[in-house]
């Protein structure tokens, strides 16, 4: 089993919110893994990564990992560097 630029997404928001001073600004960072019926992988891999799984109606499930986790995939990243164009969008 592995994991392609298919089935992986790194989202980043950006939010203000101007409706009461002062200003406010968040921003959210997810790394998102789909898998369609992987759940023994996914829940191990969920171990590992401190994510959380949700269950899709497809028999896909999302393994989610939140901006405090993060550092453990940029780590993987950068010993087992990425082999498409995300390796150039991961640089920047």
């Amino acid at each position: 089993m592995g994991l392609n630029n298919k089935n992986t997404n790194l989202n980043i928001n950006y939010i203000t919110l101007d409706n009461k001073p002062p200003k406010k600004i968040y921003i959210s960072m997810r790394y998102i893994i789909s898998q369609k019926d992987e759940d023994i992988f996914l829940n191990s891999l969920a171990n590992l990564l401190k994510g959380k799984l949700y269950k899709l109606k497809c028999n896909t499930t999302n393994l989610v990992v939140n901006y405090t986790n993060l550092n453990i995939i940029i780590k993987y990243i950068n010993k087992y560097s990425l082999k498409t164009k995300k390796l150039i969008i991961y640089k920047n």
